[in-house]
């Protein structure tokens, strides 16, 4: 626990899914060695059937279990090597690890995140982890999670890792008129390499019409180093491995996933091979945003959320979380909230300054507050097109 407000900007955030019998065995093994706080939350994964009359009903949604600690950067590599070792990480179907770096961060006095001075060490790492990967979070309404997480699957990603947060900011200025807008929503979180990140990307968007008013908010993140195997369909097994451990053998072996691109095979259906893509316009996506994320307990969640509505941040998520400090000898459990924003990166950095003079001159010690790069945005941004039916003449 810090003596003193710091302010620094090397810190990571390593997550890793995994299923709810490991990740108890990887918490009480490998955190312990490392002393560091951990964030844990519920998800689910998602598993479509490949059998034309099971495929008719909602996904199977397998358990997983969340685990967020934040970090040195110079000591992900250690720390993700045992993870992965632990956990058997390496195999297929098993789960995922990645890290995203903070550009700017800041840590109050009591904060259970550790400051930079407080590394421990320098180590590196056995696993190779791929370093051209990202990260899709997709926040909808329930009814359409399981069409976009099929989406998904179609497009060539794995099944998505869904969690629940609450959406706080436009509701609460609506006043009467929020029973209108449901404040429970659904996080897709869907991993890709660079090379399919675009086509996944717009694949979600389309399936989610998030180009209209109220359907959904979508980003993506760049992932520094990470892994993931994680499952997508279920099928019969007439044969002795998948078709997702065939091309993950293929990767493997080819060494990159460029032998994956179908583009010319899209001549028969989009003509986009040939040029013949005038129709088929690509959506607009906003680009130089941020992500700001606020770590606090739940003694302080309603001053830090008035806080931040008080400083204009847009679009609140916010999702809970238990937190465990192996140094503390038991599995204490504190709860957390995480609350999330998305905004231009220029109003992020103002923002996390204000923060951190208002937390302390409001005495809010324990808040946590970093900014993270956002690739692209997909959301609805008006004034670009009237999406409304043209009237038709009497």
């Amino acid at each position: 626990m810090n003596d003193h407000a710091s302010d620094t900007s090397t810190l990571t955030n390593l997550a890793t899914l995994l299923p709810n019998s490991t990740a108890k065995r990887v918490i009480e093994s490998t955190f312990t060695d490392f002393a560091y706080p951990v964030f844990i939350s519920n998800a689910r994964g998602t598993l479509l059937h490949d059998h034309w009359l099971k495929r008719m009903f909602p996904p199977i949604s397998p358990v997983k279990t969340l685990i967020e600690t934040l970090v040195p950067s110079s000591e992900v590599d250690t720390i993700a090597d045992a993870i992965v070792r632990e956990s058997r990480l390496d195999r297929q179907a098993i789960g995922a690890i990645f890290s995203t770096d903070y550009q700017q961060a800041y840590c109050g006095a009591e904060s259970p995140v550790m400051s930079v001075d407080e590394a421990t060490g320098v180590g590196e790492g056995g696993h190779g982890l791929d370093k051209n990967l990202r990260v899709i979070c997709c926040i909808v309404n329930h009814n359409l999670s399981d069409k976009m997480a099929k989406a998904a699957i179609d497009a060539g990603a794995h099944g998505p890792i869904i969690y629940y947060c609450e959406g706080r900011g436009l509701r609460d200025r609506l006043g009467w008129l929020r029973i209108t807008k449901e404040h429970e929503k659904e996080v897709l979180m869907i991993f890709t390499d660079e090379d399919d990140a675009d086509d996944v990307f717009d694949a979600l968007a389309t399936a989610g019409e998030l180009h209209l008013p109220g359907k959904g908010f979508m980003y993506s993140l760049p992932i520094s180093k990470g892994m993931f195997n994680l499952p997508s369909r279920m099928s019969h097994h007439h044969h002795t491995a998948s078709m997702q451990q065939i091309i993950h053998a293929i990767d493997q072996l080819s060494g990159h996933t460029h032998w994956r691109d179908q583009a010319i095979f899209d001549l028969g259906s989009h003509g986009t091979s040939s040029g013949f893509d005038f129709i088929n316009h690509r959506p607009v996506y906003l680009e130089d945003q941020a992500c700001i994320t606020v770590l606090t307990d739940r003694t302080n969640q309603q001053r830090v959320i008035d806080l931040l509505l008080d400083l204009h941040a847009p679009g609140l998520n916010i999702s809970f979380n238990r937190h465990i400090n192996p140094s503390y000898g038991a599995m204490i459990n504190d709860e957390y909230v995480k609350i999330q924003s998305v905004m231009s990166a220029s109003l992020s950095q103002q923002i996390c300054e204000e923060i951190s003079a208002g937390a302390e001159a409001n005495g809010l010690k324990n808040v946590f507050c970093g900014v993270t790069e956002v690739l692209q945005v997909a959301t609805y941004t008006p004034g670009n097109k009237d999406y409304r039916m043209p009237k038709s003449a009497a």
